[in-house]
């Protein structure tokens, strides 16, 4: 679905797109937890296209789910470095201890 809804964006689709990405960020949140980095791309993800339909504070959200990134990835992680040049993250997701 996160797949989805970088494809709906890049497509110009944004309210669709941001719809997707609201259930992939709940969904992850609710399986991996709000923290998790593969929530954190996605909320990530969401927050652009928000940022792009003009959201009060996406931007300031933004930056600061890109802090969380940080804080886990590190700042030369590829994700890191796509997120603070506005480019959304295709990708599938890490692999789960389970």
């Amino acid at each position: 679905m996160s797949v989805l809804g970088v494809l709906l964006a890049d497509q110009g689709e944004l309210a669709r797109a941001e719809q997707v990405e609201k259930d992939v960020v709940n969904r992850l949140a609710v399986v991996l937890g709000s923290g998790h980095p593969d929530t954190l791309r996605t909320r990530a993800n969401l927050l652009l296209i928000s940022e792009q339909l003009g959201v009060p504070g996406a931007a300031a959200e933004l930056e600061r789910t890109i802090d969380d990134l940080v804080a886990m990835l590190g700042s030369t992680h590829p994700h890191v470095s796509a997120l603070r040049g506005h480019r959304r993250l295709l990708h599938t997701l890490d692999l789960q201890p389970f």
